[in-house]
């Protein structure tokens, strides 16, 4: 796992396009854990009163039209509580693996779902049901989507906040969505404490454990260009991760050998 840190964009004189590019991976001797920074058992307070939703806000959904059709995003997409701009992606892959949906949203929007416990007007607290009940609704949606892999995006403090869940099992989607809100309030506080510590983080990537049932941080990338993993195997494994999905990997896959 690592970063681009240059890239270029070529035409040979035929017109054959292709894009060249410098990575840097992280070394596993400079990796930190959660539980090093002690982050691993981390808590955050209930979720109280929410601040009232600007009117500005919209949905993104991103995918490959090539992997996800136009038609289920337009079911998805039929009764969403505010706008919805579509993304188009290209994985530029021969053979997908599995079909990646990224739904982007404002961050205040996650930690109200589902269970704030008081809004400024009934208007926002219609627009916090809204979007709970939409979501809870796409997680679910019938698909023939053979690996699907919906990561739900959005930003606090400046850091990239991803929320993965793996597969299409109806029941396992009801629980990542039930648990969302909690797990969005501690990825909060995490990059609240890693701030404070003078260590901002860039990106912060928590994982549905279908096992558990429970939502955890997988990892997260700080401005400093270190990484902080649950397993320093999430360095080695990185490795056999597809082309443009280096996003994090299932609890039940850490500790193995390769």
């Amino acid at each position: 796992m690592g970063q681009v840190l240059e890239a270029e964009y070529f035409e040979s004189p035929d017109g054959q396009k292709f894009v060249a590019a410098v990575i840097g991976y992280y070394s596993r001797d400079h990796v930190l854990s959660f539980a090093d920074l002690g982050l691993d058992g981390i808590t955050a307070p209930p979720v109280g009163q929410l601040p009232e939703p600007r009117g500005d806000l919209w949905i993104e959904i991103a995918c490959d039209p090539r992997e996800v059709s136009a038609e289920w995003v337009d079911a998805v997409s039929a009764d969403a509580p505010m706008p919805v701009v579509r993304t188009a992606l290209s994985h530029n892959s021969s053979e997908a693996t599995q079909q990646l949906i990224r739904i982007g949203l404002a961050f205040v929007l996650l930690v109200g779902i589902p269970t704030a416990k008081a809004f400024g007007t009934e208007l926002g607290k219609d627009i916090y049901a809204g979007v709970s009940k939409w979501l809870k609704k796409l997680l679910a949606a019938p698909s023939d989507h053979r690996s699907q892999l919906i990561c739900i995006e959005s930003h606090q403090q400046n850091c990239q906040v991803s929320f993965l869940i793996r597969g299409s099992n109806v029941a396992t989607s009801y629980a990542a969505h039930d648990g969302i809100a909690q797990a969005a309030a501690q990825a909060a506080r995490i990059i609240n404490v890693l701030a404070q510590r003078g260590m901002p983080a860039t990106q912060l990537v928590y994982e549905f454990d279908t096992e558990s049932l429970k939502w955890y941080p997988s990892y997260a990338a700080l401005d400093s260009n270190r990484l902080i993993t649950s397993s320093p195997m999430l360095i080695a494994l990185a490795a056999d991760t597809p082309a443009g999905l280096s996003l994090g990997l299932a609890r039940k896959d850490m500790g193995k050998s390769i």
